[in-house]
């Protein structure tokens, strides 16, 4: 059987194919380099400090023998722990631990390697906790215990950081977060932690300090009430002057709880101190107390009649 001869269409799509290989392989050429080419791979910079956290980048470049650069090369990027740090096939590492690594890239055979040393996250900024507390001048509850937290530049929380306990006011003195009242007067203290890392970032509380309270007087002192309400009223309103132990006057500042030691003979508000005869009682007496949160006491008497 004879042999076709190819049309004229045919051999051109024959041609066309022929040369489309030709420009691929010219253009796989271009940007990859040949086998071999790559003498050298460089890094820049060689060496990199990052804190945790914290990213960098990291160029490479592929040199012939005669260190010139070789165009088209594709790197494999790469570290020695990736505990320490990790590295994108573009070459933007990331601090995730303290310690030092290599970061290589590598290509066409050969590799070349950066230092990235990883030191531990720099202190940005400090809270103290709790930000306002109260406390006595003199023992008991005359103490409380401050907290500093530190955070680096993203918010994230750096455990175990060391701090500075200092304070300006005499009122108090600290030791490690421990605020304790000296007792030469009342007043407000400002307590600061500061960092020792650059920029000596701090944080700070305040503590109001107080006096005990020294005395608690009751007025009336002595009331007669009549259940009935004819002879007498049938209640009373107690309240309770307050004085520290600096002698100040503090009823406006305090609370106290009051009580009745016979409550079938005249009962009292315990937040508001108003004294009601209870009635059908007959005559009868009872002690009311003011107690303060710090434990001072006064008292009033009440006489209940019919």
């Amino acid at each position: 059987m004879p042999t076709r001869q190819p049309t004229g269409a045919t051999a051109g799509m024959v041609l066309g194919a022929i040369a489309a290989v030709f420009a691929y392989a010219a253009c796989s050429s271009s940007t990859s380099p040949k086998s071999g080419a790559v003498a050298s791979v460089v890094i820049s910079p060689d060496s990199l400090g990052l804190a945790i956290g914290a990213s960098g980048a990291l160029h490479a470049v592929a040199k012939d023998a005669q260190s010139n650069a070789v165009g088209g090369a594709t790197f494999f990027w790469s570290t020695s722990d990736s505990n320490v740090v990790r590295v994108s096939q573009s070459g933007e590492v990331t601090a995730l631990l303290a310690g030092a690594v290599q970061v290589g890239a590598s290509t066409d055979g050969k590799t070349g390697f950066a230092n990235v040393i990883v030191s531990p996250a720099l202190v940005h900024s400090v809270t103290v906790s709790p930000t306002h507390d109260t406390i006595f001048a003199s023992a008991p509850s005359n103490t409380v215990t401050l907290t500093a937290t530190s955070f680096d530049a993203q918010g994230h929380e750096l455990v175990g950081r060391p701090v500075t306990w200092s304070t300006s006011s005499s009122l108090v003195t600290v030791t490690n977060g421990v605020v304790t009242a000296t007792d030469v007067a009342a007043g407000t203290a400002s307590v600061t932690a500061t960092s020792s890392d650059p920029g000596s970032p701090s944080g700070s509380a305040t503590v109001v300090v107080i006096g005990h309270v020294a005395t608690v007087t009751v007025s009336p002192a002595n009331t007669v009430l009549s259940a009935s309400g004819n002879l007498f009223a049938d209640s009373v309103q107690l309240t309770a002057q307050l004085i520290d132990t600096f002698n100040t006057n503090v009823s406006g500042q305090r609370t106290v709880t009051w009580s009745s030691n016979n409550p079938s003979v005249a009962t009292v508000g315990s937040s508001t101190g108003l004294v009601t005869a209870v009635a059908d009682v007959g005559n009868g007496q009872a002690t009311i107390t003011a107690t303060t949160a710090d434990g001072a006491t006064g008292t009033a008497a009440v006489s209940v009649t019919p």
